[in-house]
């Protein structure tokens, strides 16, 4: 049904995800849904042609992720878990912006239709890009990059294995 999507963090702070579906879906441009009731308070969905992009602030990648899942009916073994662990990243995202940090680093991820996945977290600049991570499942620490590297089937106990490590070193 798709052929890519695409993930990344906003600089003002957000989210944005593109959707490339394998065929056109409409020749015009379809407005989903748009809601802005402040400058951090904001989510938008449309379509055009064979791609589906969304936008919202930091904390509505759950949000947007959920209407993908739904719109694209992807199968999902534990949707809620796996929601949940977004919401848990959005948190750390905007715990990290600062109004200047999320200027240059941020979250980029992408799928591709076979189910591989690619997502690196930048730890630039944050209380944890010298600590050491020791590589468990597909997941690895390259200089200041948190890197995930494995199927969408695996993909949440890799998102959970980030998470454990960053709350460990919390305290």
């Amino acid at each position: 049904m798709f052929k890519k999507i695409t993930i990344g963090t906003l600089d003002n702070p957000g989210w944005w995800v593109d959707v490339y579906f394998e065929k056109n879906v409409s020749s015009k441009k379809i407005q989903l849904f748009k809601i802005h009731h402040t400058d951090f308070d904001w989510v938008f969905a449309y379509i055009e042609d064979n791609k589906f992009i969304a936008s919202g602030d930091s904390q509505k990648l759950s949000k947007i992720i959920r209407y993908i899942i739904e719109y694209a009916e992807i199968k999902l073994v534990d949707k809620y878990k796996f929601l949940n662990l977004l919401k848990w990243l959005s948190n750390w995202y905007t715990n990290e912006c600062d109004e200047y940090w999320e200027h240059l680093y941020g979250i980029k991820g992408e799928m591709n239709e076979k189910g591989d996945v690619f997502i690196q977290i930048d730890l630039d600049e944050t209380i944890w890009e010298d600590e050491y991570f020791n590589p468990i499942l597909k997941c690895e620490k390259i200089d200041t990059k948190f890197i995930i590297k494995c199927k969408f089937s695996e993909l949440v106990d890799n998102l959970i294995i980030f998470k454990n490590w960053i709350e460990s070193l919390q305290g």
